[in-house]
C-alpha cells in the first residue's frame, strides 16, 4: 500500500514545488515594484526570477524593435 501511495502521489511533487517558486517569484516582482528602478544585486540564489526577468525584458525589447 505504501508503495502504491507513493508512486501515485509523485506526480504531485514537482507542481508543488513549481508553485513555491511562483509564489517566492511574485513576492520579488512586488518588492521590486515598491522599490522602483533601483540597481539590483544578483545573486545565485535568485537565478529563477533573474532568468524570467532577463526573459521578459528582452521579449519586451524585441516587441518594442518591431514596432
Amino acid at each position: 500500500m505504501t508503495r502504491t501511495l507513493s508512486i501515485r502521489l509523485a506526480p504531485a511533487a514537482p507542481v508543488a514545488a513549481l508553485m513555491e517558486d511562483v509564489v517566492a517569484i511574485g513576492a520579488q516582482q512586488k518588492a521590486l515594484a515598491q522599490v522602483g528602478d533601483r540597481p539590483t544585486i544578483d545573486i545565485n540564489f535568485d537565478n529563477s526570477a533573474i532568468q524570467a526577468r532577463r526573459l521578459l525584458e528582452s521579449r519586451i525589447a524585441g516587441e518594442a524593435a518591431t514596432r
